[in-house]
């Protein structure tokens, strides 16, 4: 291009920079943006987001730097880049000083910037702080939609609080949004962790009355809720409905059978045909494995 007499300019070095930013290529896309600005050609916000998605959190602020130096305010698609790379490498605290500095200029949040960050929070177990984010969306005219509530739930299931989340997932339905696979694995995730395999049952059929597919996850959590409660017959129900459905185990599936079978006490040859049934499936017992054993 250049041996031809052509200059490139921003249109050329944003396709350029835009490749090595989808390619991971964060020094070349580094490289490029200095070599722009050498020859004296004035950046745009696509570039800064070029180059966000290229160095990811650990040169965010490096990014900021560079637009303030260039006097480039950053937009509403920007700040969303911030916050995700932010968002992504956990960092988020970041990611909410970001997203108050966004509104603090007058940047407009939309769905993509409150989902991102709920997500992140709710991620880190920070409940309070994603409520918090919620009542801002709700009073900018947002509304949740079935990634937030499922975010949420999920948080609700990391931390052991079982009866909210089955207060959130009514409340998601009352208001008309439908739930989708990860919102049902959320909530029996929610009750494996307290151990209430009765509750989680309920929940696949309430998943299979609204049509969704319960998948490997489902199963399996299903049955180390039954395994927690030393319920090891309704276990290995389940492990029946999964074969049934086609859906095959994996390690967590069998882990959890293992164990069934050791809080019920008494099941050790149960449990030496599920550890033959892991083997005929090409899998490798782990050190949960043994352990249970």
């Amino acid at each position: 291009m250049e041996a031809d007499g052509c200059v490139p300019n921003c249109v050329t070095y944003n396709a350029l920079i835009g490749v090595c930013g989808r390619a991971r290529m964060e020094d070349q896309a580094f490289g490029l943006f200095e070599r722009m600005r050498a020859e004296g050609v004035q950046a745009d916000s696509y570039t800064f987001r070029a180059l966000i998605k290229a160095g990811g959190r650990r040169r965010a602020a490096e990014v900021i730097q560079l637009m303030e130096e260039d006097g480039c305010s950053p937009d509403s698609s920007t700040y969303n880049g911030l916050i995700s790379a932010y968002s992504k490498g956990r960092q988020v605290q970041e990611a909410l000083a970001m997203f108050l500095k966004m509104k603090h200029q007058g940047g407009v949040p939309n769905a993509f910037t409150y989902n991102t960050l709920i997500s992140a929070l709710c991620k880190v177990g920070e409940r309070k702080q994603a409520t918090k984010v919620i009542e801002m969306m709700e009073s900018d005219g947002g509304e949740l939609d079935c990634f937030t509530y499922s975010a949420l739930i999920n948080a609700y299931a990391k931390g052991h609080q079982v009866d909210q989340a089955f207060h959130l997932f009514h409340k998601m339905k009352q208001s008309g949004v439908v739930p989708n696979a990860f919102t049902y694995n959320a909530l029996v995730n929610a009750c494996e962790k307290v151990g209430e395999g009765s509750r989680a049952m309920e929940v696949l059929r309430m998943m299979e009355e609204d049509g969704c597919t319960p998948d490997c996850i489902t199963f399996s959590s299903l049955i180390s809720a039954y395994a927690k409660g030393h319920q090891v017959d309704d276990a290995f129900r389940v492990f029946e409905l999964m074969k049934g459905a086609g859906v095959a185990p994996n390690h967590f599936t069998f882990n959890a059978l293992i164990s069934a079978c050791e809080k019920a006490g008494g099941q050790v040859h149960r449990a030496w045909s599920v550890l033959q049934d892991m083997l005929q499936a090409g899998l490798t017992p782990d050190v949960i494995t043994y352990s249970a054993l």
